[in-house]
């Protein structure tokens, strides 16, 4: 799937991707003011010798949240297109 692609296919839904959005970037938030790695049971814990370094983890988590978020936005616009069940849920009441 090519970049053109994807803006085509949220062309219709920008509510729908934004929603997406806000909801993994408030998990993203919540889960980071949650998380204290400088704690102490975390420092005393014996890590595997196959740990990533501390560097990778904001790299991997940030391209994690970003696919969760289009690829939850997509699953719902597709739902809403093939399914008049979930127009409702997705806040369009036309059939």
């Amino acid at each position: 799937m090519t970049v053109r692609d994807l803006v085509r296919r949220f062309s219709s839904s920008p509510p729908v991707l934004a929603a997406t959005s806000a909801a993994t970037l408030a998990t993203a938030v919540t889960g980071s003011l949650a998380t204290d790695v400088e704690s102490r049971w975390y420092r005393r814990r014996e890590l595997p010798p196959w740990q990533p370094p501390r560097l990778a983890f904001p790299v991997v988590w940030t391209t994690l949240y970003l696919d969760i978020a289009v690829t939850s936005a997509a699953t719902l616009t597709r739902l809403r297109r093939t399914d008049p069940r979930t127009r409702v849920v997705s806040g369009s009441r036309s059939a």
